[in-house]
């Protein structure tokens, strides 16, 4: 089950870390967050509990505000179905869940928008209409979409998203985003209008692409690649879950032993 939309920067704060690449900071949320991480309420002492609720506030955050019911429930099952260390097996039931799973797929930029395409009926699993979000994939699941959506998703992905080579394993950041000046050609003109040399040109340049400009700077085109645990044709948005991917990386680091001493309380 999930919660109320949550405020993306109201949690980036409280958890002093940006969690989400779908979402740029302005400079004075990046000046923010950088004071709380800076601020001596971070060098106070904590406590277990307090160390172990902030482990979860994070996985929260990064599965899209997934209520505690719902993580107890993936964690005793895979508690019964344990064949590896338990959180491994606990978060490879999170990377089965079917609006993940279009997230890792790039059929969505977020987990609210591919929850949207399920609750819209809009996503087949074996060729039969799911409009449950938390459905747990099988190994050999086919992932399609109805005909008469295809266009509308295809439009999406691609604008979003440019082809490359290359596979990662589940990651929720495996894809670098180039930042690049939406200006270029004009600030290297009067840079070397400016400056006498090439190597103070340069310099100057690259301070600017640094981020020492950021009006000039805008996002690139994020690129597109397969994740090494499902199997994915962008042609006909035909996707096979294989297997649960064997690494999971995340925007921010978690402890995962936290995270099954606090759900372990409540077994």
């Amino acid at each position: 089950m999930v919660r109320k939309p949550i405020l993306k920067f109201k949690t980036c704060r409280r958890i002093q870390k940006k969690i989400w690449d779908s979402r740029k900071l302005t400079l004075k949320q990046e000046n923010i967050l950088l004071k709380a991480q800076v601020s001596p309420r971070g060098f106070e002492k904590q406590s277990n509990y307090s160390k172990e609720l902030i482990a979860r506030q994070k996985l929260s955050a990064i599965y899209g505000n997934l209520k505690r019911d719902t993580f107890i429930k993936l964690f005793k099952k895979g508690r019964r179905a344990r064949q590896v260390k338990l959180p491994d097996t606990f978060l490879s039931l999170l990377e089965r869940r079917l609006d993940v799973v279009l997230l890792r797929l790039k059929y969505c930029s977020t987990l609210s928008e591919a929850r949207q395409l399920i609750s819209h009926k809009k996503i087949l699993v074996n060729n039969e209409t799911v409009n449950i979000s938390s459905y747990l994939l099988k190994n050999g699941d086919l992932i399609s979409i109805p005909r008469q959506e295809l266009d509308n998703i295809k439009e999406k992905i691609f604008k979003n998203w440019t082809p490359a080579i290359g596979n990662y394993h589940g990651s929720m950041v495996g894809n670098t985003e180039f930042a690049q000046t939406s200006n270029k050609k004009k600030i290297t003109v009067k840079l070397e209008t400016r400056s006498r040399g090439f190597q103070k040109t340069t310099h100057l340049f690259n301070n600017i692409i640094k981020g020492g400009n950021r009006k000039n700077l805008k996002p690139d085109r994020r690129y597109l690649q397969r994740p090494t645990h499902l199997e994915i044709n962008y042609k006909t948005l035909m996707a096979v879950f294989i297997h649960s991917p064997h690494q999971i990386r995340w925007p921010i680091d978690i402890n995962r032993d936290l995270i099954a001493k606090f759900f372990g309380k409540y077994i």
